[in-house]
């Protein structure tokens, strides 16, 4: 676990939070295939993308690096999202087709293996049975999983929204509402309230003692 620090210099003011995200682009390769079952349209068919998936994060306090996140930390984040997305077939749990999808994951096709005579059976698909499907439910279900693992490893960062697109025309997002913050911890999400008022004063009060500080020159480095 990354240490954290509390400087004076780097408290946030009230009413404020440090935040970063982390994108894995259309090319990493979470190209997955599903159907929304219940459609009129012809979404009802099977159809595919890759996959963009970006995720916020928040903390009141920055590490040894002054950093919200190491994202070297993410390894067994992108590990997941591979195992559930790339070159995967979701289809929701209530999907009437899922013993046709079952059928077609089992190893009951016999596959002939070219310039050779062994022969072996594989799947013609790789299944994940999901509670739903679609870019709005897949948002909700990586947001819980990320938000469970950063409880248990990286307490004191928390995810504030997953963002996940089809293309650069479709996303859909689930995470914490603008209109009521939360504060996660693991799986349970604790409504705050909060005075608009208050953050109002905090917001002009901020930006008063910036606007009375001298201007500073600094290098920012991270990638």
């Amino acid at each position: 676990m990354t240490e954290r620090r509390e400087l004076d210099s780097l408290k946030p003011e009230p009413g404020f939070a440090y935040g970063s995200s982390k994108t894995y682009m259309h090319n990493v390769g979470l190209s997955c295939c599903f159907r929304q079952w219940r459609a009129e349209s012809h979404c009802k068919y099977l159809h595919g993308y890759a996959l963009k998936v970006s995720a916020e994060f928040h903390s009141d306090t920055l590490d040894i690096n002054n950093w919200v996140f190491n994202f070297g930390g993410l390894k067994p984040f992108k590990a997941w999202l591979e195992e559930t997305f790339d070159h995967k077939t979701l289809v929701a749990e209530d999907d009437p087709a899922l013993p046709i999808f079952r059928e077609l994951a089992s190893k009951s096709v016999r596959r002939e293996i070219y310039h050779s005579d062994v022969k072996e059976l594989e799947p013609l698909i790789q299944l994940v049975v999901v509670p739903s499907t679609g870019v709005e439910a897949f948002s909700r279900m990586i947001f819980d999983w990320l938000s469970h693992w950063l409880s248990v490893n990286h307490p004191s960062v928390s995810v504030r929204k997953v963002t996940v697109s089809e293309h650069e025309a479709n996303s859909a997002w689930y995470g914490v509402d603008p209109l009521a913050p939360r504060v996660i911890t693991g799986e349970q999400h604790v409504t705050l309230k909060v005075d608009a008022s208050e953050i109002t004063r905090a917001v002009q009060d901020a930006i008063g003692r910036v606007a009375n500080q001298p201007a500073v020159n600094r290098e920012l480095g991270r990638k």
